[in-house]
């Protein structure tokens, strides 16, 4: 008996030393296990701080984008309305230049007449002057005969 209990008791101790060397390897593993968990967090939290902030300026940038862009658009369309309204006065303009080119026209005609009158006129002027002088100078040979002729008249008293 006694052999057994030495056996026995060697057996438990065998058993108590396996199970403390085991419980030993299972705590330094999973302290190992744990260690590499818990640096991998501190890398992922890192890495996650660094994308909320880059988030963050995104969104900021984002928000200053979306006032340019309102901003724009009430330019836009300012420039649009103002567009439109030049293209209204191009518009008038063209059509009064038309009007005015046409009103151009029927002066110039108007002119081209007159002056085609004054012309006339003047050729008309030039032929009767060149019979007024003509009728003058027969109006001197009359008076001539009649101061020849000891007679008088009204004309010939210059």
């Amino acid at each position: 008996m006694t052999y057994m209990k030495r056996n026995v008791n060697f057996g438990l101790l065998i058993l108590i030393i396996a199970t403390l060397v085991c419980f030993s390897g299972f705590a330094v593993y999973y302290q190992t296990t744990f260690k590499d968990l818990s640096q991998e967090y501190k890398v992922k939290m890192s890495e996650l701080q660094k994308i909320s902030s880059t988030l963050l300026l995104k969104k900021a940038e984002l928000a200053e984008t979306t006032q340019d862009i309102g901003k724009l658009s009430e330019k836009y369309m300012d420039v649009k309305e103002e567009k439109e309204g030049l293209k209204d006065d191009v518009s008038n303009l063209e059509s009064q230049k038309s009007s005015l080119i046409d009103q151009l026209e029927e002066k110039r005609k108007a002119l081209e007449t007159a002056e085609a009158l004054a012309t006339t006129y003047l050729g008309q002027r030039d032929t009767y002057k060149s019979k007024m002088d003509r009728y003058k100078s027969d109006i001197d040979d009359i008076c001539d005969v009649l101061i020849a002729g000891g007679l008088s008249h009204e004309e010939c008293d210059d």
